[in-house]
């Protein structure tokens, strides 16, 4: 909560064990987002974002343009806690039937 010159951040930090691997994960609160980035390093900033363009760039070339489509829908959903099969297929305008044909053929999961 900010208070003039004062501000408390709340920041959470957990682990979570999914299958055989563990995430880390820090969260701020939303109010962190409108704060002004103080010691900012423009070098580091250009070398993690060519970093991630370089990454997605190989994962789109090993994903197939469906998985992609899928994942982009439920980016948008997301948000909203709606990130659902149906929910999915309908912004996909296809059947849950055939979205959840099409997701095991490709050996994904939904």
């Amino acid at each position: 909560m900010c208070c003039g010159e004062r501000c408390e951040l709340m920041v959470y930090r957990y682990r979570m064990d999914k299958g055989d691997s563990r995430i880390d994960r820090v969260d701020f609160a939303g109010l962190t987002w409108a704060l002004p980035v103080l010691n900012a390093d423009p070098y580091l900033h250009r070398l993690l974002l060519r970093f991630c363009e370089e990454t997605l760039a190989q994962r789109r070339l090993r994903c197939s343009s469906f998985r992609i489509r899928v994942e982009n829908g439920v980016v948008d959903l997301l948000p909203h806690g709606h990130a659902k099969l149906e929910n999915v297929a309908a912004k996909l305008h296809i059947s849950m039937k055939k979205l959840a044909r099409q997701l095991a053929a490709e050996r994904l999961a939904f």
